[in-house]
């Protein structure tokens, strides 16, 4: 028949899981790059109403 699916044990992924970053990562500098790209969103918000905001890094 067909292939068997394996299945995902979140909890052991999660205790494998392992964060990977460099020692001079500056988050700031991440953040400032995206802001020169005024197209870049970096959050969408619908209210109850159906109003819909959004806001630009560049505006943050």
């Amino acid at each position: 028949m067909g292939k068997e699916l394996a299945t995902f044990d979140y909890e052991k992924e999660r205790e494998k899981f392992k964060w990977d970053i460099p020692e001079d990562y500056n988050f700031v500098d991440v953040i400032r790059r995206c802001a020169d790209d005024i197209t870049k969103l970096m959050a969408i918000t619908e209210h109850p109403d159906g109003k819909v905001e959004r806001a630009g890094y560049w505006e943050v």
